[in-house]
């Protein structure tokens, strides 16, 4: 890189910068700004090396295009719990609870379509967004076989540092069921996804294994 190739300045008569012009000069014709320009030439940099963090996250996602048409509610319920525990898990894993299911469905005409749910209180269960999302595919059933499902985590909020306890039947299962799903994230950051699987992925192992592979690289 050199200087001259800065666009913007009109050098001084007669004078042409090059590489091998000293930085005394340049900060004569320039100032600061010419003294930063030779830095940048020459490849200097002292600033302090640093990992530099993303904003705050706004959803937590996760989609895929399965390997043929989804004829049925099981085989769309299969890949639905599929995703929705990809993201459930990421929610656990930045300490996120969402407020907001959104899901996305494309036929296999091409014709696609999204639709949203407000929770009632933020969860980071899967077992919650996965029903969610069957209930918004149950209510706008498509006419044509399903080829893409999306599941979407939105209106985060982070983990509140104390949780008020309830004596409530289903207050104490949701407890029991975020123990039971942290323990499966557990095991599979260990032994990997496929360690736990849930029973319904048994019913069509092919399809199943299939989507479970497009998951792994899907937002």
């Amino acid at each position: 890189m050199s200087v001259a190739g800065c666009t913007g300045f009109r050098w001084p008569s007669g004078a042409i910068p090059s590489d091998a012009t000293p930085p005394e000069t340049l900060r004569y014709w320039f100032g600061a700004a010419g003294l930063l320009l030779w830095r940048y030439a020459n490849g200097e940099d002292n600033a302090r090396v640093g990992v530099t963090l993303g904003g705050q996250i706004k959803s937590v996602s996760n989609s895929t295009t399965t390997p043929r048409d989804l004829v049925c509610e099981k085989e769309v319920s299969l890949v639905v719990w599929m995703l929705a525990e990809s993201v459930a898990g990421r929610l656990r894993g930045h300490k996120l609870l969402c407020n907001t299911v959104q899901a996305h469905f494309r036929e296999n005409t091409m014709k696609g379509y999204g639709c949203q749910c407000r929770l009632d209180e933020p969860t980071q269960l899967s077992q919650t967004l996965a029903k969610t999302v069957m209930t918004l595919y149950l209510h706008h059933k498509p006419k044509n076989p399903l080829r893409s499902v999306g599941v979407h985590a939105c209106n985060l909020v982070g983990e509140p540092d104390q949780e008020q306890l309830s004596l409530y039947p289903e207050e104490k299962k949701k407890r029991e069921l975020l123990t039971l799903e942290q323990t499966v994230d557990a095991i599979r950051g260990k032994y990997g996804d496929a360690s736990v699987v849930r029973g319904v992925m048994l019913t069509d192992p092919q399809l199943s294994r299939a989507a479970s592979e497009l998951c792994a690289f899907a937002h």
